[in-house]
């Protein structure tokens, strides 16, 4: 064993030797007190003699245990002291990348491309100023990284006293770092002209707790009158006057008479302002209530105030008021989702079995850009989004939303010159950008493609300031090459007040029956991206080409239908051909046409109808077949000419695919959990949609 694990030993056998003296024993077991220690000695010496060999046993158990032990330990530290080394890596990159990007696209790429929490990234910015000695110093301690980038932030003296601190041996945790840079401080407040906030700080603190006990003391007086009130409610009648009932509202009157004015105390006046985070209630509905209840007017009927002698109804919602107050549930409130203070959403995460959108549909609006022939509007609304507008600029694309959903709010208009300035308050801001710029079939100019619609998208963002943002493109925009037009975009976000992801979502694991993957960016104002999640992928079996176009193959009658659905038993490759710059409708590029033939289908072109009984061949895949591998329901009507149907169809975000996106984006909102297993098993729109049906019967009064 070596010298260093002799220490490891010695260290846990000393800690061992103490835990007996903690546990208690049973007379059989208590050790004798009396005798000489030679009688001790020989007791001792005879266990040794008749116990040697189990304890040679033991001893090697021992040594395997502690040699494992510090294993784990060198590992541990090993790993801590590397991910010292690659911070300061990181940062000296970013110092050296600091000529060519701005502030801003460093930070972006810190927190969306390396994955670092906000709080850290600005840190690693300051990393790089750490000396060599320095660093030597830091590796050695093996601190976390998140104390590190907390130490990278504090002034000199705060920095020289912990690197002492690490030098001595010691390390340090986030608290004690906090601590001692309250410490040192202090000592250099003491040691300059800087005045003395000890006996202001202890104020303070003093103050706290003198505030806590007021309120504990107003809670349990409240409940007190809270329980008088429903004893009177429940124990009178509505013709009882008696002078013993008159007593009571009486008693009620003076108490409170005294709880408004405690609350005042409590909570200055400017204070007590209604506040949306606290839902339907706020305190000053109770500091109105409990003046009312002083007034004594428990009356229930319009304009009638006690003492008159007349009969009463004494109102139960100034009893709910309370019972919102004291934390009890409402009867009215009842099944609704309880408010969190500060703006928190209370999040549901166990979604009932049977519901495929969230319980109050059409609560949150979207605006939607580029929706090309519908597939990110089938699938937001299936989500239960309200569109307040549906943009889109091709004629034949706006012909196609209109004749499938009359009601939809569809725009035909260029988004690079729409007034938008009437949808400010959307909840939710969708966009289907063009794919060419960063598609290989676009070349990949990115930015300087006339097409790329990304600084559009982010000034109407910037006008509207919508809760969320979603946009979908293709997953070329997620390699190296676009990497700062990427920063360029988490960057503006982050300036406009908004946290962001940019992540890969595939097709196939939703059960969609091509090897389509989509990059899907999600932003959320800030305080809000903590409740988004990344739709998860549900248990179910995948969608072959064949199981999903069986029914459409033979449609005619072919006779070969049985021995292609063999054929076909895989994914289709990503279906391609949207840009308006493609002339033809073939399916492949050439290096995904083998993939198009291993599964039974020719993609050289478009077929106008199924094969016939007696077709020989590889088919073609008809219109009405690709869009059911797009996820369009079966009887989206799809208006143009075939070539502007195919382009249609090949440009369509998938509707499922959007679903899942939409439902992900309404919990983080609502905090409602819908399954996407269920969501997606459900068809896209209800045959008769009551809620949509009261919706469009609102807009029309309106």
């Amino acid at each position: 064993m070596s010298e260093d694990t002799s220490i490891f030993v010695d260290r846990s056998s000393s800690f061992e030797s103490k835990a007996p003296a903690f546990e208690e024993n049973t007379p059989e077991q208590q050790p004798r007190l009396t005798g000489s220690s030679r009688e001790t000695g020989q007791s001792r010496s005879a266990n040794k003699k008749g116990e040697g060999s189990s304890q040679v046993q033991a001893t090697g158990d021992d040594r395997h245990m502690l040699e494992s032990l510090k294993k784990i330990r060198d590992r541990a530290l090993a790993g801590r002291r590397r991910a010292i080394a690659d911070a300061f890596a990181l940062a000296d990159q970013c110092k050296a990348f600091g000529q060519r990007l701005s502030k801003a696209q460093l930070l972006a790429f810190i927190r969306n491309e390396c994955r670092v929490s906000r709080t850290e990234a600005n840190a690693y910015l300051l990393l790089a100023d750490f000396a060599g000695p320095e660093r030597a110093d830091l590796e050695r301690s093996a601190i976390e990284v998140g104390v590190l980038c907390r130490l990278a932030k504090q002034p000199a003296t705060v920095r020289a006293e912990a690197l002492t601190v690490l030098r001595s041996g010691r390390t340090l945790s986030l608290a004690d770092l906090r601590l001692l840079r309250r410490d040192v401080l202090a000592g250099d407040a003491r040691n300059s002209s800087q005045p003395d906030r000890t006996a202001i700080n202890e104020l303070k603190r003093v103050a706290r707790l003198k505030a806590k006990d007021q309120v504990d003391r107003f809670i349990l007086d409240l409940a007190g009158l809270a329980n008088a009130f429903a004893a009177l409610y429940n124990e009178t009648t509505p013709e009882d006057c008696s002078a013993e009932t008159l007593a009571r509202v009486q008693a009620l009157s003076v108490d409170a008479s005294h709880l408004a004015k405690e609350l005042r105390e409590v909570v200055p006046a400017k204070v007590l302002t209604p506040s949306s985070s606290l839902g339907e209630r706020s305190w000053i509905t109770v500091q109105d209530t409990l003046e009312q209840i002083a007034e004594a007017k428990l009356c229930s009927m319009e304009g009638w105030c006690w003492p008159d002698v007349h009969p009463f109804w004494i109102d139960e919602h100034l009893h709910e008021i309370l019972g919102w107050a004291l934390g009890q549930e409402i009867p009215e409130l009842a099944g609704r989702k309880r408010p969190v203070p500060n703006g928190g959403v209370a999040l549901d995460r166990h979604p009932l079995s049977s519901a495929s959108r969230p319980s109050a549909p059409y609560r949150y609006s979207v605006l939607e850009l580029c929706a090309g022939a519908g597939g990110q509007a089938i699938g937001l609304h299936a989500a239960g989004f309200r569109h307040v507008g549906i943009v889109e600029r091709n004629p034949e694309a706006a012909s196609t939303l209109r004749a499938n959903r009359p009601r939809w709010p569809v725009i035909e208009e260029d988004m690079n010159t729409i007034d938008i300035g009437r949808f400010e308050g959307v909840d939710l801001i969708a966009a289907g950008l063009p794919c060419q710029p960063y598609s290989q079939a676009g070349e990949r100019r990115g930015s300087a493609d006339e097409r790329d619609l990304f600084d559009r998208t982010l000034e109407i963002v910037e006008q509207i300031r919508p809760k969320a943002v979603m946009i979908e493109n293709v997953v070329g925009i997620t390699q190296v090459t676009h990497a700062v037009r990427r920063l360029n975009v988490f960057s503006t976000l982050e300036r406009l007040g908004y946290d962001t992801d940019w992540r890969v979502i595939e097709g196939p694991v939703f059960g969609l029956g091509q090897n389509r993957r989509r990059a899907i960016l999600v932003a959320m104002r800030r305080g809000m991206m903590h409740r988004f999640r990344w739709p998860l992928p549900p248990e179910m079996a995948p969608t072959t080409v064949g199981t999903l176009l069986k029914d459409l193959m033979g449609a005619r009658g072919w006779t070969g239908l049985d021995g292609w659905v063999a054929r076909a038993d895989g994914l289709a490759p990503t279906l391609i051909g949207g840009s308006a710059k493609k002339l033809g409708m073939d399916l492949a590029q050439p290096n995904s046409r083998k993939a198009w033939l291993e599964i039974g289908v020719n993609p050289r072109s478009v077929g106008k109808q199924a094969p016939d009984p007696d077709y020989l061949g590889i088919p073609y895949l008809t219109l009405p077949m690709l869009a059911q591998l797009q996820d369009f329901p079966a009887d989206w009507i799809f208006s143009g000419s075939r070539q502007a149907q195919f382009r249609q169809v090949a440009n369509a975000f998938p509707p499922r695919l959007s679903r899942v996106m939409g439902l992900a984006i309404q919990r983080a909102l609502s905090g409602e959990e819908i399954s996407v297993k269920t969501a997606i098993e459900a068809p896209l729109f209800k045959r008769i949609d009551l809620a949509e049906l009261n919706l469009h019967m609102r807009e029309a009064a309106e």
